[in-house]
């Protein structure tokens, strides 16, 4: 099967977007699941799981293309063509180990995510011209992801998330998504709504990829977008606390809208939390996140600390916090995790571009969340009547507002 783009190349003149758009920059990969016994044969991605994906580690098959070329041949190889053009997952079975195809990517999972609840949501990132480049953008249109700012570029290769045995592993190196600049994405953000990006893992990928955010970010505040920013730390991408930290306050000044996972928080910028682990601390963690990061951010209109069990809190300027907490899935029942604090963002996204207050936005994204955990990645996100139900049944949503959803 010979790869073929499936929008037009970077650059192209899509139709412009009409109002209520989010808009994802960041970057997007293969899930590669693999479920098995004993250690993974290199013939079956054993070389590059046994990498770290660091800035210290060994890049170069990540850098020239290798991994783009395995995929590729595996998916041409295991009677997978009907499966790439459909964009449908891809599984085989070898050496005892079974192997799920997949896409992932945090852009890709906010993009997703709202898209299920039937927000108009564009990627805003890059694919390469490999079988595995045309498998992903096959995949997200199929999920209702529009591509129209996301090029195809030539020569460059996808990015890869292994799954093994709970054991998460990285190739981002030279992925086309770490080589954007900020020229290739060309929009017009006073045709936007929202523009949701990230710290660690898309400002961290690369030089390029900062000044893109940065850039981005700039540009839609200007235009009059909702401009919002999720942290989501990877200690593994950066250099050090203080280069996060940095790329942070390049667009601080242009944010309406935070996200952030406590602990995370609480690393990157140095903060004192107690080791208890309870409601109280949780509490006390997130006001003093609040003092922390309100300052650094001047039109900032709604700061959401995310601390796992104990739930979201919420701040706003002027306002008294708000505590939001659900339990829809119990322990037992979480598959995966990955994934959830960007179905998260997706499903608060999807709400407050339907106009609802922030606490009852942050309601569908936990609804969201908590329901992406019962599998892999986006391939488990709910659609809009199964978070319906459980707004109603948790939450007690009257029909009026569950209509507006």
């Amino acid at each position: 099967m010979t790869a073929q783009p499936v929008v037009s190349p970077a650059r192209a003149s899509p139709s412009p977007p009409l109002p209520g758009r989010l808009f994802s920059l960041g970057e997007n990969m293969i899930e590669i699941l693999v479920e098995g016994a004993g250690e993974v044969p290199e013939s079956l991605f054993g070389r590059y799981l046994a990498r770290t994906d660091d800035r210290s580690g060994p890049k170069s098959a990540w850098q020239s293309g290798t991994l783009s070329a395995d995929v590729s041949a595996w998916l041409r190889g295991h009677a997978a063509e009907q499966s790439v053009q459909r964009g449908a997952e891809v599984s085989f079975s070898e050496a005892g180990f079974t192997v799920f195809f997949r896409v992932a990517g945090d852009a890709y999972d906010v993009t997703a995510a709202a898209a299920a609840l039937g927000t108009p949501a564009y990627l805003l990132s890059a694919t390469g011209d490999c079988a595995a480049s045309a498998f992903m953008r096959r995949w997200m249109l199929r999920e209702g992801v529009h591509l129209d700012y996301c090029p195809h570029l030539p020569g460059k290769q996808v990015a890869a998330h292994f799954l093994v045995r709970g054991r998460k592993r990285y190739s981002r190196w030279g992925s086309a998504s770490s080589t954007l600049s900020p020229g290739q994405l060309e929009l017009d953000y006073g045709l936007a709504d929202f523009f949701h990006t990230f710290g660690g893992t898309t400002q961290m990928l690369s030089p390029s990829m900062r000044a893109t955010v940065r850039e981005h970010a700039a540009r839609a505040r200007e235009g009059g977008a909702t401009v919002s920013y999720n942290l989501n730390d990877r200690p593994d991408l950066r250099e050090s606390t203080n280069e996060l930290l940095g790329a942070f306050d390049e667009v601080a000044p242009f944010l309406d809208l935070l996200f952030v996972g406590a602990e995370e928080t609480v690393t990157v910028f140095g903060l004192d939390r107690s080791p208890s682990d309870s409601a109280d601390t949780s509490a006390d963690t997130a006001r003093i996140i609040a003092r922390t990061l309100l300052p650094r951010c001047p039109l900032l209109q709604c700061l959401f600390v995310t601390d796992g069990k104990h739930g979201v809190h919420l701040f706003q300027q002027g306002q008294r916090p708000r505590h939001l907490s659900a339990t829809l899935v119990s322990q037992a029942e979480i598959v995966e995790p990955i994934g959830a604090g960007d179905a998260f963002v997706g499903g608060t996204l999807h709400g407050l571009l339907h106009g609802f207050p922030p606490h009852r936005a942050a309601e569908i994204g936990m609804v969201t969340a908590q329901l992406n955990t019962l599998g892999h990645g986006a391939v488990v996100l709910p659609d809009r009547s199964t978070v319906l139900r459980h707004l109603a049944g948790h939450f007690a949503w009257p029909p009026q507002m569950l209509r507006r959803v």
